[in-house]
């Protein structure tokens, strides 16, 4: 199943607890994303899914 880009920031809203959280977390740039923000990589389907997958191992404990 391909994760879609509204799909994944109704994800990173529910974890963060906010539109406001998840807007600031997109525009932050993140070390397991390389140093890139999230926001620059969900214009694509594979930036989409690297996104996706960094807040799954968020949710599951892990932080790399």
């Amino acid at each position: 199943m391909a994760i879609t880009k509204p799909v994944l920031l109704d994800l990173c809203d529910s974890y963060l607890g906010s539109k406001e959280r998840t807007e600031f977390c997109l525009k932050t740039p993140n070390l397991s994303l390389g140093k890139q923000t999230p926001e620059s990589l969900i214009v694509t389907d594979s930036g989409i899914k690297r996104v996706y997958d960094c807040i799954q191992r968020l949710q599951h404990g892990m932080t790399s």
